[in-house]
């Protein structure tokens, strides 16, 4: 009834000698739909799921960087449908 995905990120910053890494875990439940192995390779769990999540972890490193002194990078905005159509094709 719930699968769990996982946004990676390493943000290196030469100047400072600091380096960001963030993992941030989603977990989606569904009484609705049986999460089976077809759900798993579906849409939802590839491209819906990874844009729920992402605006979280761009908030995040804003938020985290600025409270931390930094000069806060600006992550850039992810068409998931379209990354995974462009990843489909190589």
């Amino acid at each position: 009834t719930s699968f769990q995905i996982t946004l990676s990120l390493e943000l290196y910053f030469p100047d400072s000698k600091f380096m960001l890494k963030l993992d941030l875990l989603g977990i989606f439940t569904s009484q609705a739909v049986a999460i089976d192995e077809d759900f798993m390779k579906g849409p939802f769990v590839r491209v819906n799921a990874p844009a729920i999540l992402y605006p979280y972890l761009r908030a995040f490193v804003s938020s985290f960087m600025a409270t931390a002194g930094f000069k806060t990078p600006i992550l850039p905005s992810i068409n998931f449908a379209q990354a995974l159509q462009s990843g489909n094709k190589s």
